[in-house]
């Protein structure tokens, strides 16, 4: 089971992409809490972007940071869309 830290991460994450996609975010807020694997791909979307954010003074590592975020949003919605059925 995921520790609290964890599923903190896993709701901030939600919380910005419901942010980003409004339309979907009744259906993102659902598989949060019902899909352990959906979960620890929001905890390492949050996880990389919170570490872009603090790279201030080295872009070459905030570039690389911003990079996996994208990769891992990218496999939250390709997760998200199978889930649905699409």
């Amino acid at each position: 089971m995921a520790s609290y830290g964890e599923r903190n991460h896993a709701l901030l994450a939600i919380d910005t992409l419901c942010a980003r996609y409004p339309q979907y975010s009744v259906q993102l807020q659902s598989l949060v809490f019902r899909d352990r694997k959906f979960r620890a791909i929001c905890e390492d979307f949050w996880d990389a972007s919170q570490a872009a954010e603090a790279q201030k003074t080295d872009e070459a590592r905030k570039a690389e940071f911003e990079n996996i975020a994208n990769d891992l949003l990218a496999e939250l919605f390709e997760y998200f869309k199978a889930q649905r059925g699409e």
